[in-house]
């Protein structure tokens, strides 16, 4: 347990000392949740990753923004992936 609260301490500590860690980190969460919710029935995903592709162009971080343009570069398929 002692192991469990000290790697997330660390990992938070690391997260807000280094903003953009943070908001990739973050990004990456977003992204994993759609991913596991794709079998939601109250919304399609494409709309999601649509949104999540426009927040993450706005960071300005670039891996953000090439990783955005690389889900987008699938288009129509997306959905299928997802």
């Amino acid at each position: 347990m002692f192991q469990k609260n000290h790697e997330k301490s660390t990992l938070d500590f690391c997260l807000r000392s280094y903003a953009k860690l943070g908001t990739v980190y973050h990004f990456r969460e977003r992204l994993s949740n759609l991913y596991e919710s794709r079998n939601s029935e109250s919304r399609t995903i494409t709309p999601l990753l649509i949104e999540w592709c426009d927040s993450a162009e706005q960071t300005e971080i670039s891996v953000l923004k090439d990783f955005a343009a690389t889900l987008r570069s699938y288009g129509r398929s997306i959905g299928q992936i997802f």
